[in-house]
C-alpha cells in the first residue's frame, strides 16, 4: 500500500496490509525465560496462561512462505509491500478484474479474514476475498489498496519538529512527498482533503483519532478487538483518511477465549496493563479480561504518540527475561502519572484529559466505550477550532488572557481605584477651601483608610464567589477528576459573575459614599450642605464609570479566557454555549454605550457646576478633571467598540457553526 522506504519497523507482529516499506522479521518470542524480548509478542489464546506453541514462538510465516513473484492463482505479483510475523504483503494485480489489490500471502489460518469480512467500515481495510492456492498450500488475502504511508512513517517524519508550528496542510504534504503509489480520486477523500488543509495540528489529530475510535466502535459491537492498534497497522491514504488494518491477533468477544482465534497477543508499547498480565503465563490474569477498553488504551497510546513523538510508557529491555519485563511495564504503567502538558505545553485542558482517561491504568477509569471517546475527541477538535478562531491579541493580552483569573482580581479593581481618586479630587475641589487643615487630613484619612478596608473585603468576595470556577480550573491543570456538574456551575457563575459583580460594587461604592459623606458632615456640619448635591453627582457618576470599565475587563476576560476552558467533556457545544450566553449582546451594548457616555456627562457636570470662583491648584484640579474626563470618553468610544468587537467574535465562534464531521 505504501512507498518502499527499506524502513526497519521491529515492533510489527504482522505487516499491515498495503505497506509498502520491506520490514524484516522482528525477534520471535519464546517460552524461556532467558530469552531475548521483542516490542510485539504473540502467543496461542489461553485461559488459563500457557507457553506459547513452537510453531508460534518458531520461525516467522513469512520467511517459510517464501518470495513470491510472477503470477500466482488470479494474481500477479508487482513486488514486496511488507513483511512480518503473520506473513508478507505484496502490491499485485488481480487479473480477473485488472485492478490493483494488496495481497497477503502465509502458510496458515489465524481467522483475519473471517473478521475483516464482517467489518465493512470507510476507516477498516476492506478485505476482498480469501482463497489456498492449491500447489503451494498458501493462504491469500486479498484486500483493498490503499495508496499512501503508514502512521509510524508520518510519525517518522514529523521527528522532533515542534508540533505547535504544524498545521493538517503539513501533514497532507508528508503524505504527498511520501506515498509512491498514485492516488485514486475519491470525491469524499477530495473533501476530507479540504477539510485536514483548513485544520491546525491538534484539529488534525482529534480527527484522525475519532475516525479510529469509530473503527473501532464498528468492531467492537461485532464481537471484534484489535488487540495490536499502533501506527504500524493503521495506514494514511493520500486523503489523510486513516484506516485501521491487520486483525492478525483480533479476539472475538462472542467466542471463549480457548477459541477465539489463533493467536493472543500485541505490542507492548501498546498494550494495556491488563492485557500484559494476560500474557504474562505467571500472573492469574486470562485474555478474558481483555475487553474493548483495552483496545481504547492502545489508541490513547497511539494519540499521545502523534502528539509529542514519543510513547508515554518505558520501553521493553532485551536483557530482561519475559516475564520479568511484562510484569515491569505492567507496573510502570500502573504508577505512572501521564501527562501531556510537560512535552506539548499548548495542549488544551479538554484534550490533556481526554488522553489521560484513555490511559487510566485502572480499565473502570477509562472510557465504556469507543462510542464516548469519539464524542471526546470531536469535543477536544471542535474546542481547539474555537480557541484558533477566537480573536488574539498582543503579548501583553495573551499574557492576560493565560492568567484570567489573577486578571479578573486584580485588573477589574484598577478602574475603581481611579474612580475612588477622581471622587475624592471633585470632592476637595468644592470641600476643601470649607475645611481647616486639620479637617483636610481626616478627610483624606478617611478615604484612604475606607479604600483600603474595602477593597480586601471584596477581593475576598470575588475569590468566593469564583471558588467554584477554581477549583474546576485547578482541576483541570493538576489533571484530577472533576465532575460534569461541578464543570456547568463554574460555567454558570461565569456567565453570572458580571451581573453579581455589578450589584457587588454598587454596594461597595454606596458604602463608601455613606462613610465619607458621614464623615463630611462631622468634620464640616451643615455649612457646607448646599455643596452635597454636588458630591452626590460626582460621587455617582465616578461610581459609574468605574464599574462600566471594571464590568467590560471582567466581561471580556470572563467570555474570552474562562467560559472556553471549561468544557471537561464537549457535547453540544454550540447549542449549550448559545443558551447560556444569550444574554451577553445585552450586556454589551450597554457597556459599550455607557463606556462612552458617562464620561462625558461627568464633564457636562463638572462644566455645569462652574469653577469661576475657584482659584490656585483648585482651579488646575478642576481643568484637568474636566480634560480628563473629556480624554476618557473618547478613549472609551474607541476601547469599548475594540473590546465589543472581539467578544462578538467570541459570541460568534462560541455559538456559531465552525467545522463540522467529515
Amino acid at each position: 500500500m505504501f512507498a518502499d522506504h527499506g524502513h526497519q519497523d521491529r515492533e510489527t507482529s504482522s505487516t499491515p496490509p498495503g505497506s509498502t516499506s520491506p520490514r524484516s522479521e522482528p525477534p520471535e518470542a519464546s517460552a524461556t525465560d532467558g530469552s531475548e524480548v521483542p516490542d510485539t509478542l504473540h502467543a496461542p489464546s489461553f485461559h488459563p496462561p500457557v507457553a506459547p506453541t513452537e510453531h508460534h514462538a518458531g520461525s516467522s510465516p513469512a520467511h517459510t512462505a517464501g518470495e513470491l513473484s510472477g503470477q500466482i492463482s488470479d494474481f500477479q505479483i508487482e513486488r514486496e509491500l511488507g513483511r512480518g510475523a503473520s506473513g508478507s504483503v505484496y502490491l499485485a494485480r488481480q487479473i480477473s478484474l485488472d485492478r490493483r489489490v494488496a495481497l497477503k500471502a502465509s502458510i496458515d489460518s489465524d481467522g483475519e479474514a473471517l473478521t475483516m469480512a464482517q467489518l465493512e467500515h470507510p476507516h477498516i481495510v476492506q478485505v476482498y476475498s480469501e482463497e489456498v492456492e492449491a500447489s503451494t498450500g498458501l493462504r491469500l488475502l486479498c484486500m483493498q489498496l490503499v495508496p499512501g504511508i503508514t502512521l509510524q512513517e508520518l510519525i517518522d517524519c514529523l521527528g522532533q519538529r515542534d508540533r505547535a508550528a504544524l498545521s493538517g496542510r503539513d501533514l497532507l504534504a508528508i503524505l504527498d512527498q511520501e506515498s509512491p503509489l498514485p492516488e485514486i480520486v475519491e470525491l469524499h477523500g477530495m473533501r476530507n482533503r479540504e477539510f485536514l488543509a483548513g485544520c491546525d495540528f491538534l484539529e488534525a489529530i482529534c480527527w484522525i483519532g475519532a475516525r479510529l475510535a469509530e473503527a473501532l466502535v464498528h468492531a467492537h459491537r461485532r464481537g471484534v478487538l484489535h488487540c495490536d492498534i499502533k501506527p504500524a497497522n493503521i495506514l494514511l491514504d493520500h486523503y489523510g483518511r486513516p484506516l485501521l488494518a491487520d486483525f492478525s491477533l483480533s479476539l472475538r468477544t462472542s467466542l471463549s477465549s480457548s477459541t477465539s482465534g489463533g493467536r493472543f497477543g500485541g505490542t507492548l508499547g501498546y498494550m494495556a496493563p491488563e492485557h500484559l498480565d494476560a500474557f504474562n503465563p505467571e500472573h492469574e490474569a486470562s485474555a478474558d479480561q481483555v475487553d474493548e477498553r483495552s483496545d481504547i488504551f492502545s489508541l490513547g497510546v497511539v494519540l499521545y504518540q502523534q502528539l509529542t513523538g514519543e510513547l508515554p510508557f518505558e520501553r521493553p529491555s532485551a536483557s530482561e527475561s519475559k516475564t520479568t519485563v511484562l510484569r515491569r511495564l505492567a507496573a510502570d504503567r500502573r504508577s505512572r502519572h501521564v501527562t501531556l502538558r510537560h512535552r506539548l505545553p499548548e495542549v488544551p485542558d479538554a484534550l490533556e484529559r481526554t488522553i489521560r482517561r484513555c490511559l487510566e491504568p485502572d480499565s473502570n477509569r477509562r472510557y465504556a466505550d469507543a462510542n464516548q471517546l469519539v464524542d471526546a475527541l470531536e469535543g477536544c477538535r471542535e474546542l481547539a477550532g474555537v480557541e484558533r478562531r477566537l480573536p488574539t491579541g498582543g503579548v501583553a493580552l495573551r499574557a492576560i488572557e493565560r492568567h484570567a483569573l489573577v486578571s479578573i482580581l486584580v485588573i477589574s479593581f484598577i478602574p475603581h481605584w481611579l474612580g475612588t481618586a477622581a471622587s475624592a479630587l471633585c470632592g476637595a475641589v468644592r470641600l476643601f477651601p470649607q475645611f481647616t487643615p486639620q479637617q483636610r487630613t481626616m478627610f483624606a484619612l478617611v478615604v484612604v483608610v475606607g479604600t483600603l478596608g474595602s477593597y480586601p473585603v471584596f477581593l475576598g468576595l470575588f475569590a468566593w464567589y469564583l471558588r467554584p470556577v477554581i477549583r474546576a480550573w485547578r482541576s483541570f491543570r493538576s489533571a484530577t477528576d472533576v465532575s460534569a456538574d461541578e464543570v456547568v456551575q463554574a460555567r454558570r457563575r461565569i456567565v453570572g459573575f458580571t451581573g453579581w459583580a455589578a450589584r457587588l460594587q454598587a454596594i461597595g461604592w454606596a458604602i463608601m459614599f455613606a462613610l465619607v459623606g458621614l464623615s463630611v458632615r462631622l468634620l464640616a456640619g451643615s455649612a457646607i450642605w448646599h455643596e452635597f448635591p454636588y458630591f452626590l453627582t460626582s460621587f455617582g457618576l465616578s461610581a459609574l464609570i468605574a464599574m462600566t470599565y471594571s464590568l467590560l475587563v471582567i466581561e471580556y476576560l470572563c467570555l474570552r479566557a474562562l467560559y472556553p476552558r471549561l468544557w471537561p467533556e464537549v457535547g453540544e457545544m454550540r447549542q449549550t454555549a448559545s443558551a447560556e450566553l444569550a444574554s451577553v449582546p445585552f450586556k454589551l451594548k450597554w457597556l459599550q454605550f455607557a463606556s462612552g457616555a458617562l464620561p462625558l456627562l461627568g464633564a457636562l457636570v463638572l462644566v455645569l457646576a462652574g469653577g469661576r470662583e475657584l482659584a490656585g491648584y483648585e482651579l488646575y484640579v478642576f481643568r484637568g478633571l474636566a480634560i480628563a474626563l473629556i480624554l476618557l470618553a473618547l478613549f472609551g468610544f474607541q476601547f469599548s467598540a475594540v473590546i465589543v468587537r472581539r467578544m462578538r467574535e467570541s459570541l460568534d465562534v462560541l455559538c456559531g457553526h465552525h467545522g463540522s464531521r467529515t
